[in-house]
């Protein structure tokens, strides 16, 4: 597992089932949704991300910790956070 920074949050990725290229990807995915989640409005661009993040994180369970993860370090949670964004677009 490598914990990554984002803007001074910490991210626990497991490393070892995942590509370079598919760290980045999540990374980015993570930096959009914070930024989002800032703002009024929301990119469309930022659901195309989240598909690609599901297709990386293809699995309902490691998904589940990652948005556990994920909400422990933000305070929301990237399933109802994208949920909504998804009812607006």
């Amino acid at each position: 597992m490598i914990k990554l920074k984002n803007n001074e949050i910490e991210y626990k990725i497991d490393y070892e089932i995942f590509t370079t290229i598919e760290i980045v990807k999540i990374m980015e995915f993570y930096s959009a949704l914070t930024q989002a989640h800032n703002r009024a409005n929301y990119p469309r661009a930022l659901v195309a991300k989240y598909r690609e993040y599901q297709s990386i994180i293809n699995n309902k369970a490691l998904e589940k910790k990652y948005d556990k993860m994920f909400e422990s370090q933000t305070g929301f949670s990237i399933y109802r956070f994208m949920q909504e964004v998804i009812k607006r677009a």
